[in-house]
């Protein structure tokens, strides 16, 4: 998901649904149009959402959304750059760091279960092997959950959930295949994919009809472009080959979609 989703755009949501003009930017990148006359599902159910608490203003969501986004990226760079670190002691010989930095933020069946490192079902979420894979994610992330941040009623602790609900879908889906597997059981997967689908599925069901123009080129609404992830996700889902984690987007992104469903349609926060 982040590898396809990393060259994203993301239109800024207007409650007035007036038209925005994003800065140019490459060709290469999926660049969104404007919002258009169509009112996104989330103020369609509005009567149906709960108050907020009288002491917690629409005003101040904007700006402490984006500090758990810019944390999280932050966190995500900060264990990347650890990551590295221990790989040059690794070249030189030292292996502590990196025997380390393996048992505590890499996912795996074996290490989860039986060396009852649990903490490894968060941790690995911010672990990245290189520096596209990081890139990939976290500019997927900051334009995704921007798309979030800027939506009247999203509070930081509903972003805050789905982060770190869908990170961890993601990761329990991974051990139930991983499991059900003897040869992926010492396999390990890493990655702040699960998120990224989790963000990118929510906003897909909010602003299903933001359109992007993929490649400069073809138009395509955001259900259809994240659908189509999930799709090929699923399709990928058994195979032998991928190096990517098919299992983490999917887990991911189920809990986007039923975190959507569970507050638009009981009205409840988390």
């Amino acid at each position: 998901m982040a590898l396809l989703l990393r060259t994203v755009r993301l239109l800024r949501p207007h409650m007035s649904l007036e038209p925005s003009h994003p800065p140019k930017i490459p060709t290469h990148f999926f660049r969104p149009s404007p919002l258009g006359s169509r009112t996104p599902l989330h103020i369609r159910f509005r009567s149906r959402l709960s108050r907020p608490k009288p002491n917690e203003p629409f005003s101040n969501n904007k700006g402490n959304n984006m500090l758990i986004i810019q944390g999280m990226i932050g966190i995500n760079t900060a264990v990347f750059l650890y990551g590295q670190y221990a790989e040059i002691q690794l070249k030189q010989g030292i292996t502590k760091s990196m025997r380390w930095f393996r048992s505590n933020f890499f996912l795996n069946y074996n290490n989860f279960w039986y060396e009852q490192r649990y903490w490894t079902a968060i941790t690995s979420n911010f672990t990245h092997l290189g520096f596209f894979h990081i890139f990939g994610n976290c500019i997927s992330f900051y334009f995704m959950s921007r798309l979030l941040a800027m939506t009247p009623k999203f509070m930081p602790r509903n972003l805050l959930t789905l982060i770190i609900g869908s990170g961890l879908s993601g990761s329990f889906f991974t051990l139930f295949r991983y499991g059900n597997d003897p040869q992926r059981a010492q396999k390990s997967s890493v990655g702040f994919s699960g998120a990224v689908s989790g963000v990118a599925a929510t906003a897909a069901c909010m602003y299903p009809h933001t359109t992007f123009q993929l490649y400069g080129i073809i138009p395509m609404p955001l259900w259809v472009l994240v659908g189509g992830y999930f799709i090929y996700d699923g399709f990928y889902l058994n195979s032998r080959t991928s190096k990517i984690s098919h299992e983490g987007h999917l887990g991911g992104g189920a809990f986007g979609l039923l975190y959507y469903l569970y507050k638009m349609r009981t009205g409840r926060w988390f």
